[in-house]
């Protein structure tokens, strides 16, 4: 009995620093192109704004705001830690990993960094959340509007 409950233990400790030690390929997305409805490109003053309304929508915070630069950070209760850089113009914008804590970020010496899955699906939501604040944007909508009028 005494050698069950020791395997049962060792099994569980096993089972607990493979989760902790959870990773996936860091995923950088590709650069997002964003045009108006009439496939014009937009002021890199819209892309940071729809940004910061996108980011904001999400828990996201600017750490530095500098031209055509946004760097990013989220903070999962106060146990994970992550920052982004955002690199904006006229024509789009794209995110890159810059750091983390507690996400098991390692680069093996095979290649492709690895991090915690967790990452790749806040990256993922918070590119959503800038996709839809540049589907908003004042004069995007307005041309939308009077594109489909005229139709």
């Amino acid at each position: 009995m005494k050698r069950w409950w020791i395997a049962v233990f060792v099994a569980m400790l096993a089972v607990s620093s493979a989760q902790a030690k959870r990773q996936a390929p860091l995923i950088d997305p590709p650069r997002v192109a964003v045009l108006n409805a009439q496939g014009q490109s937009l002021t890199a003053e819209q892309i940071r704004s729809a940004i910061l309304s996108g980011a904001k929508a999400v828990g996201w915070l600017v750490n530095t705001d500098a031209p055509g630069t946004l760097l990013l950070s989220y903070n999962k209760q106060n146990k994970h830690y992550v920052v982004i850089r955002l690199d904006y113009d006229a024509q789009g914008y794209q995110a890159r990993y810059v750091s983390s804590t507690n996400l098991n970020y390692e680069t093996p010496a095979e290649g492709g960094a690895l991090i915690h899955p967790n990452y790749n699906l806040w990256i993922d939501n918070l590119l959503k959340h800038i996709k839809v604040a540049t589907d908003v944007i004042p004069g995007q909508a307005a041309s939308a509007a009077a594109s489909a009028a005229s139709r």
